[in-house]
């Protein structure tokens, strides 16, 4: 029997998680600036290569890459921007993992002001997505209704059985938590348009 990632039933609904196995890169025009580093680090001198991981991490490329064969990539790279960009938040994720990427997201001033953001969005986690996506935790939700059904076949045999029949799915959800709450919304939807039916 199949293990079913079942998180809710109600009213003849239920909904279920199922991880998504091909998820698509996160891309967000709201993300703040993000780079791909190449976290292969055999020479310390030599500092990291870096890929624009999304299109507001362009501009800044130029300006890390002159910092590579300094030995102090990072620190020179965040110091430039709290300095020269008013950047308050620099994160990293799975920096000094040798033979895999490391992730680097930075708030600048351009950045917050073109999104709104307040100040206090320096505290916000800008790689949780990020994260969710390269260690697979990225889900969709399905969302079912149970029916009985009754099958008339031209021989005259007649079949009776039960089945749960897929009513709504979404995929693209980075990270458990953010896929649940979606999923739960969806169930209540479903079940109060349901209700309002009958």
């Amino acid at each position: 029997m199949e293990d079913l990632d079942i998180i809710e039933e109600s009213d003849g609904y239920r909904v279920r998680l199922e991880l998504d196995d091909s998820p698509e890169q996160p891309y967000d025009d709201g993300a703040p600036p993000i780079f791909q580093l190449d976290g292969d680090r055999s020479d310390y001198i030599k500092g990291y290569s870096a890929e624009a991981f999304n299109k507001q991490a362009e501009p800044y490329l130029d300006a890390f890459r002159s910092f590579e064969s300094t030995g102090r990539q990072l620190e020179l790279f965040e110091r430039y921007l709290r300095i020269f960009h008013g950047t308050l938040s620099v994160q990293d994720w799975h920096v000094g993992y040798s033979g895999e990427y490391a992730y680097l997201a930075f708030d600048t001033a351009a950045w917050r002001e073109s999104v709104g953001a307040p100040e206090t969005v320096a505290a916000e986690d800008y790689l949780s997505e990020v994260r969710a996506w390269a260690e697979g935790d990225v889900y969709g939700y399905i969302v079912e209704r149970f029916r009985e059904y009754t099958k008339t076949y031209n021989d005259g045999r007649v079949e009776e059985g039960e089945e749960w029949e897929l009513v709504d799915s979404c995929y693209g959800y980075y990270g458990r938590q953010y896929a649940e709450e979606a999923a739960r919304e969806a169930l209540t939807d479903h079940v109060d348009a349901a209700t309002e039916v009958n």
